[in-house]
């Protein structure tokens, strides 16, 4: 994770010299307006500015920001030993059970989801968003697990870590969580310190401990 917190700070730095030299650009062209229109010069200034500094941060930051949390889930499979879940996969899309198991409306309503994790034993941790346009019905992680023995006491758990809504059905040997948090897992930019003084990470591990140790 190291590395990725130096180079969200590097880009971070860029940015900022970026905007010191879009700022110095656009007071040039607002004081060559300025002698014949002083309302120009400042809307000349301002246009020059923004559009150099978000053309120039698209170049400097896209590349980063789109693979950021890919890199950071990475890192944490590596840390506890766990498989990602591809998303080209499809075997990897939970939709079905998702909604085959929970009392959520499944007509006309659009489904959303990002495959997490796959842990040792075979549990499966998903990102969903189930909504339609402003409604949101569920929005948080869903899980597949294998054997889960003393549900009542392991969600309880879960919960005291959480902080939400969380529900479990039963299919044969199998349990499926509903962690219904009302965010995803995982949201990063160049804004999120990528160490565990950020608190998105810190809190995003602890959540994570939470789930290996009680489905272990």
């Amino acid at each position: 994770m190291i590395e990725l917190e130096n180079t969200r700070k590097r880009l971070r730095r860029n940015l900022l010299g970026l905007l010191c030299f879009s700022g110095g650009l656009g007071f040039v062209v607002g004081l060559g307006l300025f002698f014949f229109d002083p309302a120009m010069a400042f809307i000349g200034a301002i246009f020059i500015t923004l559009l150099i500094y978000y053309y120039f941060k698209f170049k400097l930051t896209s590349e980063f920001e789109a693979s950021l949390k890919e890199q950071v889930l990475a890192k944490f499979a590596s840390e506890f030993g766990l498989e990602i879940l591809s998303q080209d996969d499809p075997k990897n899309n939970p939709k079905s059970d998702f909604l085959y198991y929970s009392n959520l409306p499944f007509k006309d309503v659009n489904f959303s989801f990002y495959p997490l994790f796959k842990t040792k034993n075979g549990d499966e941790i998903y990102d969903v968003c189930l909504f339609d346009g402003d409604q949101i019905y569920f929005y948080g992680m869903f899980i597949k697990a294998l054997n889960l023995g003393d549900c009542e006491e392991k969600i309880a758990n879960l919960k005291a870590v959480f902080g939400c809504e969380i529900s479990c059905k039963f299919d044969a040997n199998v349990a499926f969580i509903y962690i219904n948090q009302g965010h995803d897992s995982l949201a990063l930019n160049l804004k999120t310190p990528l160490n565990d003084n950020g608190l998105d990470i810190s809190q995003f591990r602890a959540k994570l401990q939470s789930i290996l140790k009680n489905l272990a």
